[in-house]
């Protein structure tokens, strides 16, 4: 037993070893924060090193029109932006080119919005890298700017290629657009095959009937142009109206123009397409380079039927 006259010191030493004992806590747990702190600052101050570093390494790369550049914008992703926004605007318009498949690799709206400008740009290669990004990711709000571009556009491919991206674009506002713009080419009597196919893929029924018009029209050598624009439909309401080009067996594609007698028919490419857009399992291996039998060719066409 501690006695009373002890007690009051034995307290004091007590609450005295406590507070060091909690003191001592608090400096460990100082020395912890400082030192996660520091660490973190570190790891910051070497991002930041690094990030400067990639931006570096990008901009050499597509000064010295370095192909490896979209791979590395890839790799930056959206802080490289600000440097391409730049960059599409050099003088060198090989630079200007290789800017826009940077910033294909990375998307966003900045990047299309630096594709709609360079739309204008005053070269080709330039234009059709332009128009590249813009299928690859179309620009959902900028209907209207992209409408206006099909109007001003002087480059014929930018021009042609506009309805086709529009067609990519499943708003109201842009189907309000371009469906009365076909519309009115009807009117005059000239319509614009692009804007047949865009407004086709936007469910205008008076496209899609001249479109399917159109496909069984093409022949020979026409047929791999318009059965890759079923394609683009990525849907399967063509799947039925493809059903005749499964019964022609002309050459379409002439694989090696060394050898004539090596080539793939109109049907065999539809067969591509059709299982390509329904996703059927149809049991037997396709986009080979090889035509197709009589029972493959009946068992697509039954397949294609189905989606009548």
């Amino acid at each position: 037993m501690i006695p009373m006259e002890n007690a009051g010191r034995v307290s004091t030493r007590f609450k005295t070893a406590r507070g060091i004992k909690q003191w001592g806590r608090a400096i460990l747990f100082a020395s912890v924060l400082l030192c996660i702190t520091s660490c973190y600052k570190n790891d910051l101050k070497t991002d930041q090193v690094e990030h400067k570093m990639s931006i570096d390494v990008l901009v050499q790369q597509i000064k010295s029109i370095n192909w490896d550049a979209p791979t590395t914008a890839a790799g930056i992703g959206v802080p490289a932006v600000s440097t391409l926004y730049t960059l599409a605007k050099d003088e060198n318009p090989q630079v200007r080119q290789l800017t826009l498949a940077c910033l294909e690799a990375i998307g966003g709206d900045k990047a299309v919005e630096i594709a709609m400008d360079r739309l204008y740009d005053s070269d080709a290669e330039v234009v059709a890298e332009a128009v590249g990004l813009l299928h690859t990711h179309p620009p959902t709000g900028h209907e209207a700017d992209l409408f206006q571009a099909y109007k001003k556009v002087k480059d014929a491919f930018a021009q042609e290629q506009i309805p086709i991206i529009a067609g990519r674009i499943d708003s109201d506002v842009n189907k309000q657009l371009w469906f009365r713009e076909l519309q009115m080419q009807e009117e005059e009597g000239k319509v614009d095959d692009s804007v047949v196919i865009g407004d086709a893929r936007l469910g205008n029924e008076s496209a899609r009937e001249q479109f399917v018009h159109k496909v069984l029209a093409a022949k020979g050598r026409r047929s791999p142009e318009w059965i890759d624009r079923c394609r683009y439909m990525e849907d399967t309401w063509i799947v039925p109206h493809m059903v005749p080009l499964l019964d022609r067996t002309e050459m379409a594609l002439n694989l090696f123009p060394d050898n004539p007698d090596y080539y793939l028919r109109t049907c065999d490419l539809a067969v591509e397409v059709i299982v390509e857009l329904t996703g059927a399992d149809v049991g037997f291996p396709v986009k080979r380079v090889a035509r197709y039998t009589g029972p493959e060719l009946a068992k697509v066409k039954q397949l294609a039927l189905s989606y009548k």
